[in-house]
């Protein structure tokens, strides 16, 4: 499995490299992605998202930095993401 390192283009984000670590991380990004698919037009920035998924803000930032990068999310100019039309799954081997 490849590491999220070369899918986080900030390398001082904090990467999981277990394999526990890599099913809840590709879990993460299930459910990330779902709740942008339940409602069109949500848009986040990085500390609501933190707040909505309880995340550390290191697990948050790599996670939306692999679902941008995987164009399931779109950062928009003011900083805050937003979902795309026509997403596809994404794991971490996808999003590499």
């Amino acid at each position: 499995m490849s590491s999220l390192r070369s899918a986080c283009p900030n390398p001082g984000v904090a990467r999981p490299d277990d394999t526990a670590a890599t099913v809840d991380f590709n879990a993460l990004l299930r459910k990330i992605r779902a709740e942008f698919l339940d409602m069109p037009g949500l848009r986040l920035t990085d500390t609501q998202a933190q707040r909505l998924w309880a995340l550390d803000r290191l697990t948050c930032a790599a996670a939306l930095a692999t679902l941008v990068e995987a164009n399931v999310l779109t950062r928009m100019a003011d900083g805050r993401v937003t979902g795309r039309e026509h997403t596809r799954p994404v794991t971490r081997a996808a999003a590499s």
